[in-house]
């Protein structure tokens, strides 16, 4: 069965009190959710984007490893928060899963 609203990628949503950060050139910026695909994160800090413009910068997940090269195109701004796809190759699938894994044992209510 299929949903109109099925997502290609698994999200993974972050607890206000531990978000992981977005580096924009200069500045930070909290991530509300990542995946493979995409991004959402809040604007404070910076100027709110244009849809359809590119952005590109570096993540740094609360699971530990490297920083993360992204690089992708904002698809939505609103209230506060921009939605990027991400260009390929994206957030590394097992860099997900270890952000599932850290936020399961940090988090365990979260389930």
């Amino acid at each position: 069965m299929s949903y109109e609203f099925e997502r290609a990628a698994y999200r993974i949503p972050y607890p206000p009190s531990a978000r992981p950060r977005l580096m924009l050139g200069d500045r930070e910026v909290p991530l509300v959710d990542c995946s493979e695909r995409g991004l959402r994160f809040t604007t404070e800090g910076v100027p709110h984007p244009s849809v359809g413009s590119r952005i590109s910068g570096r993540v740094h997940l609360l699971s530990g490893g490297p920083a993360l090269a992204v690089e992708g195109t904002v698809i939505r701004c609103q209230e506060g928060e921009v939605a990027v796809r991400l260009k390929a190759p994206g957030i590394p699938v097992r860099a997900v899963f270890a952000e599932q894994r850290f936020l399961g044992q940090r988090f365990p209510a979260r389930r």
